[in-house]
């Protein structure tokens, strides 16, 4: 009788570990097209185009940065203090996600017919120093690449806006809804 309860004991506390680390499984990291197809959709959502449309400059140049850990921290303490956007799984999968260093690759035909030219770092700067005498100086806005949820239905993307003497940092959210992706809160991170 003891071996039985023995073993039975045994047999629960395995299962019960077991079941433990299966919650505390993340998915595999969101592919690369995964990633680009949000960020496609999300740039088109009718508040982003619109704020991308109000530029002084003939053109709005883009860039894609990559947030780091303490700016996604931030946004989620953030989010959470309004309501309870992101669990304890969402920060661990975004954690996995700001370590993969891979940058997107966008296709620059999508974002060029509406104005927008995307540029890399290099590019910016020898354009922001050509450009540092005039009346409105030069700006440009900074993408982050899209965070997504460990359920894909929730993703966070970093917006900032610099120009000479002036910006702003934005994070907005999105959810999923119905296949479609609906900012539902911007959270101011800076401004200057």
């Amino acid at each position: 009788m003891k071996y039985i309860l023995l073993f039975s004991l045994i047999l629960f506390l395995s299962c019960k570990k077991e079941i433990t680390q299966k919650a505390e499984e993340l998915p595999a990291l969101p592919s690369n097209s995964l990633l680009l197809s949000t960020f496609n959709k999300i740039l088109f959502v009718k508040e982003i185009k619109e704020g991308l449309g109000n530029s002084h400059q003939e053109s709005t140049y883009i860039i894609q940065n990559l947030a780091d850990k303490f700016s996604l921290i931030q946004i989620i303490g953030l989010s959470n203090k309004k309501e309870k956007t992101f669990n304890r799984r969402d920060s661990l999968y975004f954690l996995q996600q700001i370590n993969n260093k891979q940058n997107l690759i966008i296709n620059k035909s999508l974002v060029s017919n509406n104005k927008m030219v995307l540029l890399d770092e290099k590019s910016i700067h020898k354009r922001s120093v050509a450009k540092r005498d005039e009346l409105f100086g030069f700006g440009y806005y900074e993408f982050s690449k899209p965070f997504i949820s460990a359920n894909h239905t929730k993703a966070i993307i970093q917006v900032d806006y610099h120009c000479p003497d002036c910006g702003y940092g934005n994070a907005l959210i999105f959810e999923k809804r119905h296949g479609i992706w609906i900012m539902t809160d911007q959270l101011s991170l800076w401004d200057n």
